[in-house]
């Protein structure tokens, strides 16, 4: 597995541009690293302050981590400079994670703008990274609640906040979770804002309101994150599939196996793999109504090892005595 993270860095030489980089891009990667790489706004250039902002470039397999400053060493007004980091999304999917003070190293090393103009790979070697000494569940807990952007106070969150908390999630989530770390008053008078998950804000408040549910997330050897890299690599959804994914872990946790049938019933974008192991799972002597509708859901997407023939009998037998309506319906759509 590569170790190798690739750099970018854009500023202004007779318009914004790639000024340096490490590797060869394609155009489409080369587009969007320069549209991002800009400016955030105009108020930006009033306050002494740096931009973080973090996305994928899928189609590149990468993961971009990029830091955005105030270019005062031009007269021209509105110009950046940033520095990005190429992250290869195997090396994102990594147990251990990334260091958060190794990436801000690599983004705050360098003194002199002359020093960007000629980047090399970096072999990067991530340190072993302590648990954070903040409490990072309640910011966990408002961020993955649904899958609406979340804004959030700059007071409350910093850069490396957002990398210990990215940490956390699984491969899949990783890959889709993007953040920017400044944003205008007004956030809504600009939609290049609009596609990213988490957006820092000097004008916004905590939700004090927030349930406060993601401390198994944080406990030392939780089995949380195995739960979550096996099933979560199926789970077609916004960063809200957080916060349903942990609810079907804790019935699972605690072996409460109808509720999760119930749950997964409700749940319109269940992992599939999840409904697979808890079918598999099942005894075909104790075939309850809400098990039988599960599998009758899900029965074209199970093949002849999830499911025996046992279980498709005996969860035709529980629909014909409680429900004959729905079997007949569900026959007449199977038919079609």
């Amino acid at each position: 597995m590569s170790n190798i993270i690739h750099q970018t860095f854009h500023g202004y030489d007779n318009g914004h541009k790639l000024l340096a980089s490490s590797v060869d891009l394609s155009t489409k990667a080369k587009n969007i690293l320069l549209r991002e790489s800009d400016s955030p706004g105009e108020e930006f250039h009033h306050q002494a302050r740096t931009c973080y902002s973090g996305y994928p470039i899928a189609e590149s397999g990468i993961y971009v981590i990029s830091k955005t400053w105030v270019a005062k060493e031009i007269s021209r007004p509105g110009c950046v400079w940033t520095h990005s980091l190429l992250i290869p999304f195997a090396l994102l999917a990594r147990h251990e994670g990334l260091n958060p003070i190794d990436l801000n190293v690599l983004l705050s090393s360098r003194k002199e703008i002359d020093e960007y103009n000629t980047l090399q790979p970096i072999d990067f070697k991530s340190t072993i990274h302590p648990n954070s000494e903040e409490n990072l569940i309640p910011l966990f807990s408002e961020i993955f609640k649904n899958d609406a952007q979340t804004i959030i106070n700059s007071k409350d969150i910093s850069f490396l906040n957002i990398i210990y908390i990215l940490n956390k999630l699984w491969p899949k989530m990783k890959r889709e979770f993007s953040f920017k770390t400044w944003a205008p008053k007004n956030i809504r008078s600009s939609s290049n804002f609009d596609k990213f998950n988490l957006i820092i804000s000097d004008y916004h408040l905590l939700d004090s309101t927030t349930e406060y549910w993601a401390e198994d997330y944080f406990k030392k050897d939780s089995l949380i994150h195995e739960f979550n890299w096996k099933y979560g690599a199926t789970l077609n959804s916004g960063k809200g599939g957080v916060f349903e994914l942990y609810k079907a872990w804790k019935l699972y946790i605690n072996h409460q196996k109808d509720e999760l049938v119930n749950y997964l019933l409700r749940w319109k974008r269940a992992p599939i793999s999840l409904v697979k192991h808890v079918i598999k799972d099942s005894n075909s002597n104790n075939v309850t109504l809400p098990l039988s509708y599960l599998i009758s859901k899900y029965i074209l997407t199970l093949g002849e090892n999830d499911i025996s023939n046992d279980l498709i009998v005996k969860v035709g037998e529980v629909i014909s005595k409680n429900d004959p309506v729905f079997l007949k319906n569900h026959c007449i759509r199977f038919l079609l």
